[in-house]
């Protein structure tokens, strides 16, 4: 039985089902939106703050707020991985056997 996965939006941890965000989400209307892609070795995010900071760094050129510092950011993200991490294990990743997090911000 595979381990029920976590999200989270907004800054709050939630089963994976349970995460939603409006149909009119500036993201969903309009495509305006960022995102990052990182992935884990032995459950430990790879080069995880240059991942952040790639991230804030798009999300001011086209002038998206994310709501949260970078260091934040990171904590949150270490922690999504620390609560998936049965999820995240080998053959279990989030595409084929490549275990990793994808950090999405809209516009709202």
């Amino acid at each position: 039985m595979q381990a029920a996965r976590q999200g989270c939006l907004n800054g709050t941890f939630l089963a994976e089902g349970a995460a939603a965000i409006s149909v009119r989400d500036l993201g969903l209307v309009y495509g305006d939106g960022v995102f990052d892609t990182a992935r884990t070795f032995g459950g430990r995010l790879f080069r995880a703050a240059e991942h952040v900071a790639r991230l804030y760094e798009s999300l001011a050129r086209v002038r998206i707020e994310p709501g949260m510092s970078p260091q934040d950011m990171l904590a949150a993200t270490e922690e999504l991985v620390a609560r998936n991490a049965a999820a995240l294990r080998p053959g279990r990743g989030l595409v084929g056997d490549a275990a990793g997090h994808r950090g999405t911000a809209t516009a709202g």
